[in-house]
């Protein structure tokens, strides 16, 4: 039995929850010397880690046995799936209505294993800052009592609360302080402005080039006609 199958084996497990099932296996993997290598952590392009995807298919036991093994809960997924933690995960779920319940379960778990609950995502966007864009009130109180930082900018300079004022989420807003953001906040809006003055400065560099050649060129045959007189 190859190593890739026996991954897509516990993956099986931990899509479908069957913690006496992928106990059985994770034992007998380290019972053969040369399974020990296979990572509770491996990260696929799809899914994350065991542990993205525990979050993913919602299964709480198998999470908490995920965590009991050694998995990372600040592991970071695919690029697919914005870099997600488990965390990020856990809150992302929170959005659909149906699931806030079980959601807030899984965030106190974590929060509980000592995730990293300012860590960012690839778009710069802490779990306090994705709880504010969906607007779910429960997180974002769960995430302030456990002391997540407020202050936190994104990629493009906005903390959480402007994240709440975006989405009109008012309530979020009254527990978040006040940020004053315009678009000369943004830094990709300053990388912009900086390469267009940087293009305009340059064209402007092409065009006083040719000027300034046809000057000297002028200016060399005046002084070579003069010395052409004096000669005579």
């Amino acid at each position: 039995m190859s190593q890739k199958s026996v991954f897509l084996q516990l993956k099986r497990c931990v899509c479908e929850g069957d913690t006496f099932q992928f106990a059985r296996l994770w034992s007998t993997i380290h019972a053969v010397p040369a399974w020990l290598d296979i990572d509770i952590n491996e990260c696929d392009n799809v899914h994350g880690t065991l542990l993205h995807f525990a979050m993913q298919n919602e299964k709480q036991h198998i999470t908490q046995m995920l965590i009991q093994y050694g998995a990372n809960v600040d592991a970071k997924g695919p690029s697919c799936r914005m870099g997600n933690t488990p965390l990020h995960e856990a809150v992302n779920k929170g959005n659909i209505k149906v699931l806030n319940f079980c959601c807030l379960l899984f965030v106190e778990l974590l929060i509980a294993a000592k995730a990293d609950l300012n860590i960012k995502n690839a778009l710069g966007l802490t779990p306090l800052a994705l709880a504010c864009l969906n607007g779910d009130l429960s997180i974002v109180k769960i995430l302030l009592h456990s002391n997540a930082d407020v202050n936190i900018q994104d990629n493009d300079g906005k903390t959480a609360y402007l994240h709440a004022k975006e989405n009109m989420h008012k309530q979020i807003m009254d527990l978040l302080p006040v940020q004053k953001w315009t678009l000369n906040d943004d830094p990709s809006w300053k990388m912009l402005v900086a390469k267009v003055k940087q293009r305009k400065s340059d064209e402007n560099e092409a065009k006083t080039k040719p000027k300034a050649k046809l000057k000297a060129n002028k200016t060399g045959k005046k002084t070579k006609k003069v010395k052409k007189k004096k000669k005579e």
